[in-house]
């Protein structure tokens, strides 16, 4: 199961550089030299920033319920998260082989993984980011809200 929500983590990783390459060419009329510095710049923002943050992942991995750890289940640092996205780049440049190695490794580790020591792994701390999680955690937090007012208001009891 974790496979596929890779996968799935992978495509929307993949769209997101796509549309905001095309932004900043098409959009804003950035020639390549421009461009190159924007896109890495960018994309340590978009990858390495999130991987370090509480979410644990790009934004692909965190709408898949997913988070990037180092092999003893702890959070990932920044110099391990920086490698790991410029790694990513050479299982790209690969053809994909990089990527390929998930389906033939134990922890479903791609190459950049094993070279980092890291792993993908379900966040049980954050819950894939679909419609039902959406309005389940929006009426969780109503709920709290409307408990906090009732029971901060002083109220005088009469007998």
């Amino acid at each position: 199961m974790i496979l596929l929500r890779r996968l799935v983590a992978l495509c929307i990783d993949a769209t997101t550089c796509l549309l905001l390459y095309a932004l900043l060419h098409y959009g804003c009329g950035f020639d390549r030299s421009k461009l190159f510095v924007l896109f890495v710049l960018l994309g340590w923002l978009l990858f390495v920033l999130p991987t370090i943050s509480r979410g644990a992942g790009s934004f692909g991995l965190r709408c898949m319920g997913l988070g990037v750890v180092d092999l003893s289940g702890q959070r990932v640092h920044v110099r391990r998260a920086s490698c790991r996205a410029l790694l990513s780049l050479l299982s790209l440049a690969l053809f994909g082989m990089g990527y390929a190695l998930m389906f033939l490794t134990p922890r479903r580790q791609t190459l950049h993984d094993l070279f980092t020591k890291t792993q993908i792994v379900r966040d049980t701390s954050l819950p894939p980011l679909t419609p039902k999680t959406r309005e389940a955690t929006e009426n969780a937090e109503e709920a709290e809200e409307a408990a906090t007012e009732v029971f901060s208001e002083p109220r005088a009891f009469s007998d």
